[in-house]
């Protein structure tokens, strides 16, 4: 078997996604970061995005690792399938195929079928729920997504997910081995997240984020009722009204 520091990793991106997407939402640092820290125990990293020429000038920032985008514009019923074809003139040796959220996994597990891959399904969420709570649990777009989950969990060498919560329901409902599944939260820059211990203001919370079901803000507001507490909440989504 081959040692890790052989691998190469290819993290695709989510459907439709590229790193001009990362950088409008203002997410790119934090993203890239992560696996900056990889990249010295592998082979090397390669994103796999749904962007077009416009991930070029970002990708040139990403210290040393590369890009595979949609440059040339073809049509995704085209650009998808060419993947599993595609990647592997890029690196002969041995890689990892890792999705960076539920939607597209599969298009990355298709590749993988294609080149022998190992396969990672990670996800910072479950689309289901998010469908769930704004169109009803037997929606379409829910059993859409809830299949799509059942299918990339069950079909990844390994399972990653944010929570101890979306662990069991993977288990649970989906069936998956337990064995190949890994709970690892989202990460917080200490760095540059960390309290002024001189400067400290006192009983003030501040919330930065989504304002959306999945944050669960309503058990926030009544966690302090009847406290002597400021809170200040950063973002938009559909609960910004009703949190005002």
């Amino acid at each position: 078997m081959a040692a890790l520091e052989d691998h190469r990793l290819y993290l695709f991106f989510t459907r439709d996604n590229g790193l001009f997407t990362w950088q409008a939402t203002g997410t790119i640092d934090r993203e890239v970061r992560t696996y900056r820290e990889f990249l010295p125990s592998l082979a090397g990293i390669d994103f796999v995005t749904y962007g077009n020429k416009k991930d070029l000038p970002l990708a040139r920032k990403l210290d040393g690792i590369g890009v595979r985008c949609n440059e040339y514009g073809l049509h995704p019923r085209i650009y998808t399938p060419l993947l599993s074809h595609w990647l592997p003139r890029f690196w002969p040796g041995p890689a990892i195929y890792k999705s960076n959220q539920v939607n597209g996994a599969e298009i990355m597990l298709k590749a993988a079928n294609h080149t022998g891959a190992k396969t990672i399904a990670r996800a910072g969420f479950l689309p289901s729920n998010i469908s769930a709570w704004a169109d009803g649990y037997d929606s379409p777009a829910a059993k859409h997504f809830r299949g799509l989950e059942k299918l990339v969990f069950n079909g990844a060498d390994r399972a990653v997910v944010t929570t101890r919560a979306m662990a069991q329901t993977l288990e649970s409902q989906y069936g998956v081995d337990p064995a190949k599944l890994r709970v690892i939260p989202n990460y917080v820059d200490t760095d540059l997240f960390k309290p002024d211990s001189k400067n400290r203001p006192a009983n003030k919370l501040c919330y930065v984020g989504r304002l959306h079901d999945e944050k669960n803000l309503d058990a926030l507001f009544d966690a302090i009722q009847g406290l002597e507490v400021e809170l200040t909440l950063i973002g938009e989504g559909p609960l910004r009204e009703h949190l005002e």
